[in-house]
């Protein structure tokens, strides 16, 4: 499985309906991307830590460039864009040996 994993850190003033239209966005990819195996949203619940993650599961890479690029997906970024003030990001197989 290719699994690509998010984290993203809001500006304290993001108001807290543009995140549940955001997390709602989110939660509707896998009916539109037949591409994604397994995801999962939602908020994070420490102080100091990241404030949203997001773990994505993919049969390949290019299933994940699909759904990267898909426009829905790209509807669902710009709901929030204007408030992320840090993003992180990783891609790894969990089932293969890295490829050279």
């Amino acid at each position: 499985m290719f699994h690509h994993i998010v984290l993203l850190k809001f500006a304290a003033d993001t108001p807290a309906d543009t995140v549940a239209t955001f997390t709602d966005a989110l939660r509707a990819l896998p009916a539109s991307i037949p591409e994604i195996r397994s995801y999962s949203v939602g908020s994070g619940v420490n102080d100091g830590n990241w404030s949203f993650g997001i773990a994505a599961a993919f049969d390949s890479p290019e299933g994940w460039d699909a759904y990267d690029a898909h426009p829905v997906h790209n509807e669902a970024r710009a709901i929030i864009a204007a408030h992320i003030i840090d993003r992180s990001a990783a891609q790894f197989w969990s089932d293969k040996a890295p490829q050279a």
